[in-house]
């Protein structure tokens, strides 16, 4: 069944890329993430039609603390649909088959997987890197949406895509594990925050096909 999850940290913003300076080659991926998404008007069972997120990500060094220099911005776009667990919680359909997705195994929730999820990072200087589902991972991009509370979790793995400027052609990959809370008005939860943690590396020049 098809179905838009309401007010989703979109695209997910969880697109969005600080990189240690590097000429050419490997750089490392480890950034923090914020951002807020919005849902892009309701559909049927007043489901999203899709989410927008915006994020600002920060170096990492390798204590968890953030460098006091700026970062990147992103805006992403992302589609999921809705995967029916064999919890029931004797809500109404679809909602009667929950999941025990949430990380702490007892929690339950609904599962909506990414059929699409783009993003576009600004880098400091200006350069942009474009970003992508990998759609040919074979883990699954995922948001648990808990029951009974207001906030969710979000598995995201995606492919680096290109460019411009130092990230003309670049390639790459970049996976976020991240929490949310959707924002008034509830229930439309038309609105959520989103934090998390994104790793990756991503290649330029020689280095990609």
């Amino acid at each position: 069944m098809k179905s838009k999850l309401v007010g989703m940290a979109g695209g997910f913003a969880y697109v969005f890329i600080a990189v240690t300076s590097m000429p050419v080659h490997a750089e490392e991926i480890h950034s923090a993430i914020t951002g807020s998404s919005v849902c892009l008007g309701l559909g049927e069972d007043d489901t999203c039609r899709g989410t927008v997120s915006h994020t600002v990500s920060k170096q990492l060094k390798n204590n968890g603390k953030k460098y006091n220099k700026d970062g990147s911005t992103g805006v992403g776009y992302s589609d999921t649909t809705f995967s029916p667990g064999d919890v029931d919680l004797g809500l109404p359909y679809p909602f009667d088959s929950a999941s025990y997705c949430f990380e702490d195994g007892t929690t339950p929730g609904f599962v909506f997987t990414y059929d699409y999820a783009s993003a576009v990072s600004t880098r400091p200087n200006g350069d942009l890197v474009y970003v992508e589902l990998d759609v040919d991972d074979p883990r699954t991009s995922s948001i648990c949406v808990a029951a009974f509370e207001n906030r969710y979790e979000v598995t995201l793995y995606r492919k680096i895509t290109g460019g411009t400027g130092q990230y003309a052609g670049a390639c790459g990959w970049v996976d976020f594990n991240g929490t949310g809370k959707f924002l008034p008005p509830v229930p439309a939860l038309s609105f959520s925050t989103i934090e998390g943690t994104q790793v990756g590396e991503i290649f330029v020049g020689d280095d990609c096909p």
